[in-house]
């Protein structure tokens, strides 16, 4: 089981970094069961994306739990129904944003100003602000605050 969040580190980074010592070392891939508060549809799919067996959030109950991880072992991919559902209502949002916006995208998400992400970046504040500005026209969000929440 890993969870997103470990400190200042990002769970999600361990993934391909496991997945490549046991292919070094000649071991099986390893049954990763993402287990976290996050339940961002963004970062659940990055988790598949990565290798990850499922996620499961950690407000599930023990039954949801022992299920998704039944489900992992088995060699499935698994999702709680509360993870499926929120992919559902933003399927295909990540898909038509390069990777350049998803960084923006991510800081907009940490509550970062436009200066700040503009700063980070190394962007100019008029890219950033478009950027948003785009976000929450394809994700049809009507404010920052509920772009921030997808």
């Amino acid at each position: 089981m890993l969870d997103i969040i470990l400190g200042e580190e990002n769970g999600l980074d361990f993934l391909p970094f496991l997945e490549g010592h046991c292919s070094r070392n000649g071991l099986a891939k390893p049954f990763v069961l993402v287990c976290s508060v996050l339940e961002e549809p963004f970062r659940m799919q990055t988790a598949i994306k990565l290798g990850a067996s499922g996620c499961v959030s950690k407000a599930e109950g023990e039954a949801e739990l022992l299920a998704a991880i039944d489900a992992a072992l088995s060699g499935g991919v698994c999702l709680s129904e509360r993870h499926s559902a929120k992919m559902l209502q933003t399927l295909g949002i990540y898909e038509k944003l390069g990777s350049r916006e998803i960084e923006v995208f991510e800081l907009v998400k940490k509550d970062m100003t436009n200066r700040e992400i503009a700063k980070k970046l190394s962007l100019t504040l008029h890219t950033v602000e478009n950027r948003v500005s785009s976000f929450c026209f394809k994700t049809r969000a009507k404010s920052r605050r509920e772009l921030a929440r997808l």
